[in-house]
């Protein structure tokens, strides 16, 4: 799978979630009619739109980049 985003060029704790959710999404594509592994994919996409938000929320993260990363790792759904 090609990264359009690497977990290392973001501050801790994105950095961990990007990697989460890049897990969850190999996961899921080695299984993909297992319902759990689908669900996880969902999860750790949402912890990390939350750890985004608080990042904006203190400066850490610019609002335009939430959303670029939003919109790539929620695609990861359709």
């Amino acid at each position: 799978m090609e990264r359009k985003y690497e977990p290392n060029d973001f501050p801790y704790p994105l950095d961990e979630d990007i990697q989460a959710v890049y897990d969850a999404k190999e996961n899921s594509d080695k299984d993909p009619d297992n319902s759990r592994k689908f669900y996880l994919l969902k999860k750790a996409i949402y912890d990390m739109c939350l750890t985004m938000k608080s990042m904006c929320i203190t400066g850490e993260l610019r609002p335009d980049v939430r959303d670029d990363l939003s919109d790539y790792f929620w695609g990861f759904l359709l």
